[in-house]
């Protein structure tokens, strides 16, 4: 399938809101401005001199490994959408699934939010348009295990980190972490009301394949941390190993923001604040978050793959 009809498929998905089209580019435009602002803001504070020998000193061989084990991980990623897209009756093989989930990631190089390449992943994976919700009840799943796993490796970290940070900090992510489960037990604890949401009440309904999904996320969100560690040692980051499992976390989530294009500039934001908390120059802060920034790219690009095959296999099921 050609790209054009893609996104058109893609932009149907939205027809049904009340957004309109100059406002959707209107709230793009402004993203691109905070992610530009951010990162005008953030070169304008360091000495680039400084960034580009973090750069040029790289220890390759952790920079290979960093991505190698990025790419990997993608594939677990895949392992954990599968079990989403199981519970709502699909039938789909592992490597279809890839194709889609790839496909996704090669979308987010071209769309302003990381939204968008979840809604190729749904318009890939729905039966037809009126199957649309189901599918995207597969990546909101998956979101929402994901992300609780990234706040409760976060909450217990801070809860026994030797680097000092602010109060808030802690505060915020221990009474988050405890929020998320807590809203995560509520159906368990009174099923009558939530049985009225069939689509996202299927997951409580089994819950060993719930505990499968969390397993995984704790898999990918720990194996994200030892990555991150690997940028460490390339760029020669001297900071105690436990605040990786402190700060890694965090500008996950701060990456999650709506408010630029695809985390772009908050992200690196976050890594700056974050890193700096444990003493590391902001130059050398922003050759971390850059080196991330080419591996979250290079795989994107390879998502290209995925895409080729998605949609060689949606022509096949329409023909």
């Amino acid at each position: 399938m050609s790209w054009p009809p893609v996104f058109k498929k893609m932009a149907q998905f939205r027809e049904s809101g009340n957004d309109h089209p100059y406002r959707r580019w209107l709230m793009t435009a402004l993203k691109a401005v905070v992610s530009l602002g951010i990162l005008a803001f953030l070169f304008s504070k360091v000495d680039l001199r400084s960034v580009l020998e973090s750069l040029r000193s790289l220890h390759g061989a952790y920079v290979v490994l960093a991505l190698i084990g990025y790419i990997a991980l993608q594939f677990m990623g895949i392992l954990r959408w599968r079990i989403m897209v199981h519970v709502q009756g699909y039938g789909h093989a592992y490597g279809r699934l890839a194709a889609f989930y790839f496909a996704g990631l090669f979308f987010n190089l071209f769309l302003p939010t990381s939204i968008g390449g979840d809604l190729s992943r749904c318009y890939y994976l729905a039966d037809n348009r009126s199957d649309i919700l189901r599918a995207m009840t597969t990546i909101l799943a998956d979101r929402v295990s994901g992300m609780t796993a990234l706040i409760c490796i976060a909450a217990v970290a801070l809860l026994g980190n030797s680097v000092v940070i602010p109060v808030w900090m802690t505060l915020v992510t221990v009474g988050g972490a405890a929020l998320l489960l807590l809203g995560l037990s509520i159906p368990f604890i009174s099923p009558r009301f939530f049985r009225k949401f069939e689509l996202p009440y299927r997951y409580w309904e089994n819950p060993r394949w719930m505990a499968g999904s969390l397993a995984a996320s704790f898999f990918i969100q720990l194996s994200v941390v030892f990555i991150n560690m690997f940028i460490g040692h390339a760029v020669g980051v001297d900071i105690p190993w436990t605040f990786y499992f402190v700060f890694t976390p965090l500008v996950a989530v701060a990456g999650m923001i709506p408010i630029s294009l695809n985390g772009l500039g908050v992200r690196e934001g976050a890594y700056v604040y974050f890193l700096a908390q444990a003493g590391v120059a902001a130059s050398q802060a922003l050759a971390f978050a850059i080196i991330w920034l080419i591996l979250i790219t290079f795989t994107s690009v390879l998502g290209s793959i995925g895409w080729l095959f998605a949609a060689r296999s949606l022509n096949r099921a329409e023909t």
